[in-house]
């Protein structure tokens, strides 16, 4: 009997003390930010509770963060858990079998608390390999100073830049040249670059240069053309400081651009809102890519188990309420975006808003082939040194030219 109870203790505590009394967390998040200060908070609350330590160790570079995470983590010295990174690494590292897949490891009813779009974006080849923590996406930033209510189409966009350009001022400004900015736009025309399938892409499906695709280029072609689009923007090397400058100094009444601009604002005292970007002439929204940080636990720690349990205590209802409202995120959870806290909060609200309309970025590894071609093409059709078609129809066949290298 007593030999038995003796076994009983010694499984007991094998059961405890089966995985290291400290996890290891990586984040993408610097450590003098707010996010980085509120996952230190909720690390030492976790601990508290459970009396399970968490090692905070800030890799900011993405580049870094990717190449430590491929060499460390097969070798048993990654990780245990990502919180958090960006989830268009999720193919690539799904891909090396570097994170674990959520599928059955879940109940679904958890995890139908998160958007659609979230879900979206960490799910890769029908698999789920992250928790959603937070989304972001580009929207209309406006100054409240030159506009006192937010444009409800491109008409009154139209019209206000031409009223403000007597003033020497603009009414819009973005980095159209970007792929990244004007997808927004192309996708609401209808355009796309990899078709959604049952739960993956279908890679062989492009459309940059469909009807859609062939609109939208027109119509922000004719923004330039009539001068609503200041010409500067088509310089890539200046795209993005003459959008925020220009915004920043109080010259233009909108612009098209993320979450990440704020702080700039805020610091030079602009009375600025935002809101969604307005229906296109088609009547449908513009739908800009959504970023996702995830959660993610390293498919080779010795500590899943633990991993996930810090991973469902830090994406609860109760801690991404405080998460968004700490940093100005926006939460990945429906019941957190309908919260009173989260629905007062005008910024938050807004962002969340463009966010429901928005969809995730391919997180596979093809979209690695699409950036410097797609890249290259927006200002030759632009300024209309290529035929639009034309430059879109060779714009595809590079990619798929490129596609084939890679999976060679």
């Amino acid at each position: 009997m007593k030999r038995d109870l003796a076994v009983i203790v010694f499984v007991l505590l094998l059961s405890v003390f089966s995985f290291s009394e400290t996890l290891t967390l990586w984040t993408i998040f610097g450590e003098t930010t707010s996010e980085y200060k509120k996952l230190v908070e909720y690390t030492k609350e976790y601990t508290s509770k459970t009396k399970i330590n968490i090692d905070i160790v800030p890799v900011t570079d993405l580049t870094d963060f990717d190449t430590k995470l491929r060499i460390a983590a097969p070798s048993g010295y990654g990780p245990d858990i990502i919180a958090t990174a960006p989830h268009d690494q999720i193919g690539r590292w799904a891909e090396m079998q570097l994170l674990m897949k959520l599928d059955g490891q879940v109940d679904e009813e958890i995890l139908n608390n998160f958007t659609s779009s979230s879900i979206q974006g960490v799910t890769y080849k029908g698999d789920i390999y992250g928790f959603p923590l937070c989304v972001e996406s580009i929207g209309m930033v406006y100054n409240k100073e030159l506009i006192s209510t937010p444009p409800k189409d491109w008409n009154e966009i139209i019209e206000l830049s031409k009223n403000l350009k007597s003033e020497g001022l603009y009414g819009i400004v973005f980095p159209a040249v970007e792929p990244y900015h004007s997808y927004a736009i192309i996708r609401g025309f209808g355009g796309y670059i990899f078709f959604w399938e049952n739960g993956e892409y279908v890679i062989d499906d492009i459309g940059l240069n469909n009807e859609g695709t062939i609109e939208a280029i027109k119509f922000i072609k004719k923004l330039f053309d009539d001068g609503i689009l200041p010409i500067e923007l088509m310089d890539r090397t200046a795209t993005h400081s003459l959008t925020t400058g220009s915004f920043e100094e109080g010259k233009a009444a909108i612009q098209l651009n993320g979450p990440w601009v704020l702080p700039g604002l805020k610091e030079r005292g602009i009375n600025y809102g935002v809101s969604k970007i307005p229906v296109l002439p088609n009547g449908q929204d513009p739908k800009p890519f959504l970023g996702i940080q995830f959660v993610g636990i390293n498919n080779f720690s010795k500590n899943k188990k633990e991993a996930l349990d810090f991973a469902l205590f830090l994406t609860s209802k109760e801690k991404m309420i405080d998460f968004s409202l700490s940093t100005d995120r926006v939460p990945a959870r429906i019941d957190v975006i309908n919260d009173p806290a989260i629905q007062s909060n005008e910024i938050i609200k807004a962002w969340a808003e463009q966010a429901m309309v928005a969809e995730p970025m391919p997180n596979i590894p093809e979209m690695n082939v699409v950036w410097t071609a797609w890249a290259d093409a927006l200002p030759l059709m632009y300024s209309g040194k290529q035929p639009i078609e034309e430059t879109l129809n060779d714009l595809v066949e590079i990619i798929r030219e490129k596609i084939l290298i890679l999976q060679e």
